[in-house]
């Protein structure tokens, strides 16, 4: 029975904002008031103002006063990301996925590895058995990068192997931005579409600024991609399924075979660090020898 009304939501925000900057500039972290975040994190609103306010705190990490700080941050992180799966909220979830790749502890010891958020994910266990998740989060992220580099924003294509994935307009603008309402920059070069005036836009431009607008999105999503490889395999999800979602998405995306050579083989050099002692992952490993 939360209240919802307008003024009840701003008001909720301004709390979360204030108690965001306690964990941050706090000599010593008050464990309601990191709480009362984690608790916020059921409400859509919220979890996006919250993103918005960690992501603003990126220039004052890490955090090396005490470990209260960094629990209270992976906690919220955490959370949001399960919120995020269950309400299906992928353009909220690929913002905490990457907050989970920045925020970090420094190694007590002198070159001990640093420790991020992703070590101490509980809702890696439901996200590993999601591979839809991942890949409408993909597609949400990417679409988010496109339309912040003014680039031609990136449409899902009509059905993938997860299901039907509604298509989106966006705006147009510059010869550069054209919107497309069915697939990427190089899906309105083929054939089929023949009868879409947008396509017969980019049709019309000269080769070079075709090539230029394909390069672009290429390399965005050959970005994008490499950080979603990372963050699956950090959050437990087994290699095989991995890859055959790099090598999908690639396809999808019309990536170039060098980019996807490139992250495979990056996947194959990648090592999880070992999980902190008394997290989530070093408890079911169990102890060593």
């Amino acid at each position: 029975d939360e209240d919802d009304t307008p003024a009840a939501v701003l008001a909720k925000e301004a709390e979360c904002r204030s108690n965001v900057d306690h964990i941050f500039s706090s000599p010593r972290v008050d464990r309601r008031k990191a709480e009362a975040v984690v608790d916020c994190m059921r409400w859509r609103p919220l979890r996006a103002c919250v993103a918005h306010e960690l992501n603003l705190c990126r220039s004052r990490y890490p955090l090396a006063r005490d470990e209260r700080s960094f629990a209270a941050v992976c906690a919220v992180v955490d959370a949001a990301t399960a919120h995020c799966h269950r309400a299906r909220d992928h353009a909220t979830a690929a913002a905490f996925l990457n907050l989970a790749s920045t925020f970090y502890k420094k190694g007590k010891a002198p070159g001990a590895p640093a420790e991020f958020v992703t070590a101490r994910m509980r809702c890696g266990a439901a996200l590993r058995e999601d591979l839809g998740f991942w890949e409408a989060t993909f597609e949400e992220s990417l679409r988010g990068a496109l339309r912040h580099a003014h680039r031609a924003p990136h449409s899902p294509r009509s059905r993938s192997a997860s299901g039907a994935s509604p298509g989106m307009r966006r705006r147009s603008g510059s010869a550069g931005s054209l919107a497309s309402p069915g697939g990427s920059v190089s899906s309105l070069l083929s054939p089929t579409s023949a009868s879409d005036p947008v396509a017969a836009q980019w049709r019309a431009l000269a080769d070079q600024r075709r090539d230029e607008a394909l390069t672009a999105e290429q390399s965005v999503a050959f970005g994008h991609l490499g950080f979603f490889a990372y963050s699956m395999l950090a959050l437990g999800v087994g290699a095989a399924p991995a890859r055959e979602f790099v090598r999908r998405m690639c396809v999808m995306n019309n990536l170039r075979p060098e980019y996807t050579a490139l992250l495979l083989d990056g996947m194959d050099q990648y090592q999880a660090p070992p999980p902190a002692p008394g997290s989530p992952s070093a408890r079911r490993a169990g102890p060593t020898a």
